[in-house]
């Protein structure tokens, strides 16, 4: 398990285990456009708090889906369109118990960390 948060893009690995059948990859990227051209995300984060409470959510995905390992990653300050701005990895033993994982994980890291972002484009900036 391990968690991370940074300005820099980084490429996380997980645990080498002969007992992973498959490691399924997240990697959320800024979209360049929505309604209208984005430049990027700024990305506000509360680090410590943030990293303790991505730090329970992996340990509750090990737990809660059996998977072997769980790595968190995500980016602070700007982050510019078509750049990665989180990377969740699953090593499980079956690619179920591994995809139900990773989307347990991606939807609480979502809903509980203090992360805040705001959507910056040509004309204007805004809170998401």
């Amino acid at each position: 398990m391990k968690v991370e948060i940074s300005e820099n893009p980084v490429e996380m690995e997980c645990i080498d285990s002969i007992e992973a059948g498959d490691e399924i990859i997240f990697k959320g990227i800024v979209r360049g456009f929505d309604s209208h051209q984005v430049k990027g995300l700024y990305y506000e984060v509360e680090e410590n708090m943030a990293k303790r409470e991505m730090e329970i959510i992996a340990r509750e995905t090990i737990e809660k889906f059996g998977v072997l390992d769980c790595c968190i990653f995500h980016r602070k300050g700007f982050v510019k369109s078509g750049d990665i701005t989180m990377i969740v990895r699953v090593k499980s033993r079956h690619r179920k118990e591994g995809f139900d994982a990773l989307i347990y994980c991606v939807d609480n890291i979502k809903h509980r960390v203090p992360i805040w972002k705001k959507e910056i484009t040509d004309n204007t900036e805004r809170w998401l």
